[in-house]
C-alpha cells in the first residue's frame, strides 16, 4: 500500500470514528467519587531516560533523583518513562528516598529488568494517589493505570514503551495492545496515551524525511482509530517540525509523542518538547489538560519575590521614592501643606505603593537569569532552522544538533546549580527547628479546589443553579459573608438609637477607669522605634496580603533607606518615619476610603458537609503586611 491509499484508509476510519462517537457507541469508561480533591489543571509528560544510570539510589549517576527535581521544577503531574529498568527492589530504593513525593507504578521484563521497562510517576503534591488502579498489557512496555480526577470523574493513562528491532515487531507489539482491550471490555479506555513510540507515522516527523515500516503504522493507527485517540502535539502544530529524538548520526525524528482523546484535546494546552536535564538522547513531551468541568482559573496571588528584593536598581528606586514620598507626609503634617481628603499621608503612603507594586513587576520580568535567556534563544534559533525550507536537510541536522547540544548543556549545568543550592539548604538547615526541615517529614497533599458554588437562583424546574466561573465564585463568596455580618442588624434610626441606649447600659455597669498617666500613654502617637522593633521580629516566610508586598520587603527596604547619603539640606527621612506618618494619620483622623489599606484576600477553608455550600467554609483573611505592622504595634500598646 502506497502512502496516499495509507492517507485515504487513514481518513476512511477518522470518519467512521465520528461516526460512532455522533451515534454514542463508546467504550464504557469507569467513574469513580473522589473523596481527595486535586488540581484542575495538570501537566502529563513523557521521557525515555535510557536506563537508571546507575543501580542504587545513592549512586551520584542514578537518574531516578533527577527525575523528583524534573517533576518539581516543571511542575509535572504525572510523568510516562521509558526504559525505566525497574524492578521491585530498585523501585523501593527510589521511594525509601522520595515515598512521600512521588508514587511509582512499574512494569518490568520478568527474565531481564535492565532492559526495556516502563513506569507511571505520579507527583503527590498535583495527584491524588490514594486509590490507583493498575493493568499490565505487555509486559515491560505497556502500562495502564486510572487515577480518581474532578466530580467522580477517573483519568486513565496508557504508558508505552514500542520495541525497536524491526517494523514487524513494532506492528506486533501495538496489536496486542489492541487485542487486550478487545479481549477484556470491561478495562476503561485510556485518555492519554504516551511514551517512546519508535516510529514516526509521517515523514513529516523525521529529518531526513523518510516514512517508517507499512505495517507497523497501520497497526498504530488502528489502535488509535479503536481507542478514538489523537496526536496532540500534532493537532496543535499541524505543519512544525520539531523533534524528540537525535540519533548519534545526528538524524532527528519525533518518535516520542501523547495522544489523547477528543475531551482531552479541547480542553488541552501548552504541548511542549523539551530538552530534559537528565542525561539521555530523548526530549521530554509534556501537556497541561484540564477536566472538562473545571472552572476558569486565573494565576493566582503576586508576591514580590526574593530576587527583586536582592535588585540594586529595585531597591534604588524604592529608596528613591521613599525619600520623596517621606518629604511630602513632613510638609503635610507640618502644617506647610494643607492636608484634605484626597492629599494626605495616607493617600500618599497608598501612591507610592502602587508605583513600588508596578516597578517590581516590571523588574520581575527583566532579570529572568542570564542562563535562562540564553536557553530560550537557543531553542528559538533551533526551532527556526528546522522549519527553514531554504535549507537542505543535511544543513538542518547539522547546524540543529549544535544548538541542541548547547542547550542540554545548559539546562544540565541550570540543573546542578539549582541541586547544589538545595544540598546547601539542606546542609544550614536540616535536623534545626526550620520550614525546610519540617517539610522532608511532612507527607504533601495536593490543594484543595472549589470547583462550583450553589447560588441562590433555580431552574423552572427547582433546580439549584451553580456557579462555575471563579471570579463569580468570588463575588458570591464575598456577598455571603457581607450579608452574613449585616443579617440580624436593625439599621433604621430607631434601630441604632437602642444598639446606642444597649452600649450605654452596658458601660454603666463599669466601675473602673485607666487612670491619666494610662490614658496618656494611649493616646501618644506612635514613634519609631515602636514600629522598628514589630518590623525587626516580624517572621520572614508568610504569605502576603493583596497588595503582594511581604514583610521582606519592609525589612530590606529599612535598611537600604537608613544607608542613604544624604545630600546638603536634606532630612535624614526613612521607611519608619513614613510608616509612622502614615499610621499616626489614620489615628488622628480616621482610616481614609481612599485606599485599600485594610483589604485582603478572603480564604475560604473547607469545614465540612456539601463542598458547593458557602456556609460550610470557614473564611479567613490574608491581610497587607503594612495594615498586620500597624495592629502589632497597637498591640504592643495595649
Amino acid at each position: 500500500m502506497n502512502a496516499s491509499n495509507r492517507n485515504i484508509d487513514r481518513d476512511y476510519r477518522n470518519v467512521q470514528t465520528q461516526i460512532q462517537r455522533i451515534a454514542g457507541v463508546r467504550r464504557k469508561r469507569t467513574i469513580h467519587q473522589s473523596s481527595k480533591h486535586t488540581k484542575m489543571h495538570m501537566r502529563i509528560a513523557a521521557l525515555n531516560i535510557r536506563g537508571n544510570g546507575g543501580i542504587s539510589i545513592s549512586d551520584p549517576r542514578n537518574k531516578w533523583v533527577h527525575l523528583n527535581q524534573e517533576m518539581r521544577d516543571r511542575r509535572i503531574a504525572m510523568l510516562i518513562v521509558g526504559e525505566a529498568h525497574l524492578n521491585e527492589e530498585r523501585k523501593e530504593g527510589v521511594l525509601s528516598m522520595f515515598g512521600k513525593l512521588l508514587h511509582i507504578e512499574h512494569s518490568e521484563l520478568q527474565d531481564n529488568p535492565n532492559a526495556k521497562g516502563v513506569a507511571i510517576v505520579l507527583n503527590k503534591r498535583l495527584t491524588n494517589c490514594k486509590t490507583v488502579k493498575r493493568w499490565e498489557i505487555v509486559p515491560g512496555q505497556a502500562l495502564q493505570i486510572q487515577i480518581e480526577w474532578h466530580h467522580g470523574k477517573a483519568l486513565t493513562i496508557l504508558g508505552i514503551y514500542a520495541p525497536n528491532e524491526n517494523g514487524a515487531t513494532n506492528a506486533r507489539f501495538w496489536k496486542k495492545i489492541k487485542d487486550f482491550y478487545d479481549r477484556n471490555p470491561q478495562v476503561p479506555c485510556p485518555d492519554v496515551m504516551g511514551g517512546d513510540t519508535n516510529i514516526v507515522e509521517d515523514p513529516i516527523d523525521r529529518l531526513l524525511a523518510r516514512a517508517d515500516a507499512e505495517e507497523a503504522v497501520l497497526a498504530l493507527d488502528e489502535l488509535k482509530t479503536a481507542l478514538k485517540l489523537y496526536d496532540g502535539w500534532r493537532q496543535a502544530n499541524p505543519n512544525e517540525h520539531d523533534y524528540t529524538y537525535q540519533h548519534s548520526n545526528l538524524e532527528l525524528a519525533r518518535l516520542n509523542r501523547i495522544y489523547v482523546t477528543h475531551n482531552i484535546l479541547e480542553s488541552s494546552q501548552e504541548w511542549k518538547i523539551e530538552d530534559p536535564a537528565i542525561k539521555t538522547d530523548h526530549c521530554l513531551v509534556s501537556v497541561q489538560i484540564a477536566c472538562d468541568e473545571a472552572p476558569e482559573t486565573g494565576r493566582g496571588r503576586w508576591s514580590i519575590l526574593q530576587a527583586v528584593l536582592a535588585d540594586k536598581i529595585f531597591m534604588t528606586y524604592a529608596t528613591s521614592e521613599l525619600k520623596k514620598t517621606a518629604e511630602e507626609m513632613m510638609r503635610i503634617t507640618t502644617g506647610q501643606e494643607t492636608r484634605t481628603d484626597e492629599h494626605n499621608a495616607q493617600t500618599l503612603f497608598e501612591m507610592y505603593k502602587q508605583r513600588i507594586i508596578e516597578k517590581a513587576r516590571k523588574r520581575q520580568r527583566e532579570i529572568i537569569p542570564r542562563i535562562n535567556r540564553d536557553i530560550e534563544t537557543l531553542e528559538k534559533e533551533q526551532k527556526s532552522i528546522v522549519n527553514d525550507t531554504s535549507r537542505d536537510d543535511e544543513n538542518k541536522m547539522r547546524e540543529s544538533g549544535i544548538i541542541m547540544e548547547r542547550i542540554r548543556e545548559l539546562n544540565r549545568k541550570r540543573h546542578d546549580k539549582k541541586r547544589k543550592n538545595i544540598r546547601l539548604l539542606h546542609k544550614l538547615e536540616g535536623e534545626t527547628m526550620s520550614k525546610t526541615w519540617t517539610a522532608n517529614g511532612t507527607q504533601r497533599k495536593p490543594r484543595d479546589q472549589i470547583c462550583a458554588l450553589q447560588t441562590s437562583c433555580t431552574t423552572v424546574n427547582g433546580d439549584i443553579i451553580y456557579e462555575k466561573d471563579s471570579k463569580n465564585m468570588a463575588e458570591l463568596m464575598g456577598r455571603f459573608y457581607r450579608k452574613l455580618q449585616r443579617d440580624g442588624l436593625d439599621e433604621s434610626q430607631e434601630g441604632r438609637a437602642s444598639w446606642a441606649q444597649a452600649v450605654a447600659n452596658s458601660l454603666e455597669g463599669i466601675t473602673q477607669s485607666a487612670t491619666e498617666e494610662l490614658n496618656n500613654e494611649l493616646e501618644a502617637i506612635i514613634q519609631a522605634d515602636e514600629a522598628e522593633e514589630v518590623i525587626r521580629t516580624a517572621e520572614k516566610g508568610k504569605a502576603a496580603g493583596i497588595n503582594g508586598l511581604t514583610y521582606e520587603f519592609w525589612k530590606v527596604l529599612l535598611r537600604h533607606s537608613r544607608q542613604n547619603h544624604l545630600g546638603p539640606g536634606e532630612q535624614n527621612l526613612n521607611v519608619l518615619d513614613m510608616l509612622c506618618m502614615t499610621y499616626n494619620d489614620i489615628l488622628i483622623h480616621g482610616m481614609s476610603n481612599k485606599t485599600t489599606f485594610t483589604k485582603g484576600w478572603l480564604c475560604p477553608l473547607y469545614k465540612k458537609n456539601e463542598r458547593m455550600d458557602p456556609a460550610n467554609y470557614r473564611p479567613i483573611t490574608l491581610l497587607n503586611a503594612d495594615y498586620k505592622i500597624f495592629t502589632k504595634i497597637l498591640t504592643l500598646c495595649l
